[in-house]
């Protein structure tokens, strides 16, 4: 067992000065500061070897001054004591066959170079008590038993001395007036067995403060006294390295590290009273070398530094008592988190080696980005995440067995950098500020509901019990526009833009489940009617429909569900769409607009869905109908007798058929009616810059002005016509507009009309111009087909302008099948793969002019 200056121990001491101070040589400094000259000894003698001396200026005559050694000492005490306020300064060497003692306020001994040796054979100790204080700063010191430092003492260190201490280094109490301490800027300590804080009465605080240089502890290093008592070990800078236990011995473990600071534990961390304190902080690093176990009753709190595993470390505890920054598990190290339940994460997680997680939990809750990298797996029980701020960003593969708990902050995963939840692992249902942005697998038999989302909002799956424990599902949710939303399957006639999850079995034997696609806000999925939801399903080129049943709420900001009715395998993207086998319906809101006595342009509200119109007409009181069909919601009718009634019928033909009709009548201009303002009437967008403007037609006009501007523009653009229809060019993609209307009759101008609105196609869109809505566009354009029917091969022939793109469409639900964007004169394309059945070929040029020509394709010429 080590010894420690104690008061007690100090009193003792005192007596046996006293018996000293009479049997030994004493300085006088009577002549000068020399060591080595006999005048400043008692007897102007040099003592002899093995001689006690005295150094205290209660004994000071002539000079009176104090000592300084240099060189080497002419002779080698055994006892030898330096009191009463002192001052000794030694350049030199000096060695001792007994103790050294320091002691009493203001006595100091400065060294400064040289080498001190104390009682190396003899194993005897070198005390500073009683206030008195060593200053250090070169040289070698070697101490044959303890070091000990008490009662107020003090020994301050600094590069480049050199400390050497054969037993201990023992701090103890304070004195009335201070502290005892031992201080380190610089050097180099050896000590060969412990490193112990005595601290005997109430409130002291021994100190060992260490802020540069290396310190290497090859025994324990204890934390001795009462449950009040909180001896320091302080560090700010240097290297600390404690070969065996570091272990409370009664009194509060108490340790600060910060700075550049490095404390290497190569044994085990004893913390086992509740008020132990192990506090980190700056660019700090606590490392574990070897083997051992660091069990912790007490508080570790790290606000930053790094935790390093280098070996095999336990760690073990009561609640809430690990508060790591950033943790770096070394390659061929083992980490093992046997207790407590919960260990807390303020930083990264950098494992290259092994981490065993027992049943047990990380709580990720730093403010700043949180990383968990390394270049091995990370097999975790459970994670917490309740971050204050920002989110955990994975850089290497993890798994989890237990729960997955989400309350506060994102998870950003990839696929190189996934998140596995293994068999019979939970997740929590997450909520807006707490979910995986990225993969998430899940892996077992048991149903599960991925907390996944992006862009600040969760978008929950959920899959139903898959058939066996290696099944594997890998759901993601995608903030973005669904690809391919043009290309649907037959019933669906539309997606949601809203984003989408990527869904699929990524291992195991195939394994159906019911899938349920969640929304927390159905306006903002895009969600308006239960009745026609579905969930889509992307099959890598086109839409299909999973027919699902909807729960909840389907409007506003309601939240619900969509289940697939049967159990899928899914592989790829999925979200809401619109099943549109019962919207398609009966045309509605027909209007006429007059072009001409002998013309008028009919059209109607679009129907979801449709795939062709039907419009027959007749004279009223006639018999003879004439027919048309029509792929867009309008159409131009000529040659009409003016002055007319007529009767038409207007049918949809939708993916499941034809639709009743709806019926009316129009009457047609006598063209004597009188001339004024016309009024804005039908605008059909044609492209991304063209739009198309219809209005009532003025019989006596001799010429129509319209005049338009983007919305926000004073200045306007006019065009001049003679006939009731104007198309704009040159208009800005996706842009709202104003225009206004005037005609020309008996020479002058009738006033503007009130303002008519249209919003130009946003960029990439084009519908452009058929026969039916422009007649004399196309009256150099022709275009033609044959066979048809056909079988293996389909030409195609036109006059005028060469097509840019020809794209063949099924005639029942308009999906494109095939197209063609190369063409010599006249093109033969090869449709032996189609399946039999009707087809639209539609042409179409570069100034959008678009003719279409129905054929079948049949099983034989």
């Amino acid at each position: 067992m080590i010894s420690y200056p104690t008061k007690s121990w100090i009193a003792v001491l005192s007596f046996q000065l006293l018996v000293t101070a009479v049997t030994a040589q004493i300085w006088t400094g009577n002549v000068n500061s020399n060591w080595n000259n006999p005048a400043n000894w008692s007897g102007n003698v040099i003592p002899e070897d093995g001689t006690d001396i005295v150094i205290d200026p209660i004994n000071y005559t002539g000079a009176a001054a104090n000592p300084v050694l240099t060189g080497s000492a002419v002779f080698s005490p055994s006892l030898m004591t330096v009191l009463g306020g002192a001052h000794l300064t030694i350049q030199g060497s000096l060695s001792t066959s007994d103790r050294l003692i320091i002691e009493g306020e203001g006595t100091v001994v400065n060294m400064n170079s040289g080498v001190l040796n104390i009682a190396i054979e003899a194993a005897r100790k070198m005390v500073i008590s009683d206030d008195a204080a060593f200053n250090f700063t070169g040289g070698t010191i070697t101490v044959g038993r303890d070091l000990s430092i008490g009662l107020g003492g003090r020994f301050n260190m600094s590069s480049p001395a050199v400390l050497n201490i054969n037993l201990g280094l023992l701090v103890g109490d304070n004195s009335s007036t201070g502290i005892s301490k031992f201080m380190m800027t610089g050097g180099t300590v050896t000590i060969l067995q412990d490193l112990e804080f005595d601290a005997l009465d109430a409130g002291d605080t021994p100190t060992v403060e260490i802020e540069g240089g290396t310190m290497t502890v090859f025994g324990a290093a204890v934390w001795q006294g009462g449950p009040s008592d909180a001896p320091h070990l302080v560090m700010t800078g240097g290297t600390t390295t404690i070969i065996g236990d570091a272990v409370s011995g009664g009194a509060k473990v108490d340790i600060d590290i910060s700075g550049n600071a490095i404390l290497s534990f190569h044994a085990n961390l004893w913390m086992l009273g509740v008020y132990d304190r192990f506090d980190q902080s700056g660019n700090s690093s606590v490392t574990f070398e070897e083997q051992g176990m660091w069990h912790n009753n007490g508080r570790f709190t790290a606000t930053s530094g790094s935790l390093i595993v280098e070996g095999s470390r336990i760690l073990s505890g009561s609640s809430e008592n690990f508060h790591f920054h950033h943790v770096i598990i070394k390659p061929g190290s083992v980490l093992e988190h046997l207790a407590p339940a919960v260990i807390e994460i303020g930083g990264n997680w950098m494992n290259d080696g092994v981490f065993l997680p027992k049943n047990n939990a990380i709580l990720f809750s730093g403010n700043e980005d949180q990383v968990i990298g390394g270049d091995s797996t990370s097999h975790f029980y459970g994670i917490t995440m309740n971050k204050p701020d920002n989110d955990l960003i994975l850089e290497q593969h993890i798994s989890l067995g237990g729960t997955l708990n989400l309350i506060k902050g994102r998870i950003f995963s990839t696929p190189f950098s996934s998140i596995s939840l293994l068999d019979n692992a939970q997740a929590s249902s997450g909520n807006h500020e707490s979910y995986v942005d990225g993969p998430l697998r899940k892996i077992g038999d048991e149903p599960f509901a991925f907390p996944v989302g992006s862009q600040g909002e969760i978008r929950h799956i959920a899959i139903s019990a898959p058939g066996g424990q290696s099944s594997e599902y890998t759901a993601e949710f995608v903030a973005a526009t669904p690809p391919d939303q043009s290309c649907l399957d037959f019933p669906l006639t539309g997606i949601s833009g809203n984003g989408y999850w990527n869904l699929q079995q990524t291992n195991g034997d195939i394994a159906p489940v019911y899938v349920t696609l969640f929304w927390s806000n159905a306006a903002e999925s895009g969600i308006t009617d239960c009745a026609s939801l579905a969930i889509g399903s992307h099959s890598g080129t086109c839409w299909s429909e999973l027919q699902a049943g909807a729960g909840g709420n389907c409007s506003g900001s309601g939240s619900g569900y969509l289940q697939s009715n049967d159990p899928v395998v899914p592989n790829g993207a999925l979200t809401f769409s619109i099943d549109g086998s019962g919207t398609c319906t009966t045309p509605e809101n027909v209007s006429i607009i007059h072009q001409a006595p002998n013309k008028i342009v009919m059209n109607w509200a679009p129907e979801p869905g449709a795939a062709a119109y039907h419009i027959r007409y007749r004279l009223l009181g006639s018999s003879l109908w004439k027919s048309v069909i029509v792929g867009v919601p309008y159409r131009v009718l000529s040659n009409l007798s003016s002055g007319s009634t007529y009767f038409f019928e207007l049918r949809t033909l939708c993916p499941l058929g034809w639709t009743a009709t709806t019926t009316g009548t129009f009457t047609t201009y006598h063209g004597t009616e009188p001339c004024s303002t016309p009024s804005p009437a039908l605008a059909i967008p044609i492209g991304p810059t063209i739009e198309q403007l219809f209005w009532e037609v003025m019989p006596l006009a001799e010429s129509y002005m319209v005049r338009y501007r983007p919305i926000g523009i004073l200045t306007w653009n006019a065009s001049t016509t003679f006939s009731p229809g104007k198309q704009l060019t040159g208009l800005i993609p996706d842009q709202e507009y104003e225009y206004q209307l005037r005609v020309r009759c008996g020479g002058s101008w009738t006033p503007y009309s009130f303002s008519g609105y249209f919003t130009t196609m946003p960029p990439g869109f084009v519908i452009g111009n058929t026969p039916e809505n422009d007649p004399e566009a196309f009256a150099d354009w022709s275009l033609a087909v044959a066979p048809n029917p056909a079988n293996k091969s389909l030409k195609v022939t036109w006059q005028g302008e060469q097509p840019s793109e020809i794209t063949i469409k099924s005639l029942v639900d308009g999906r494109p099948v095939l197209q063609v964007a190369q063409f010599d004169e006249m093109h033969e394309i090869n449709i032996s793969r189609l399946e039999p059945g009707a087809y639209v070929l539609e042409a179409k040029t570069s100034n959008f002019l678009i003719r279409q020509i129905k054929f079948i394709k049949c099983n034989s010429d």
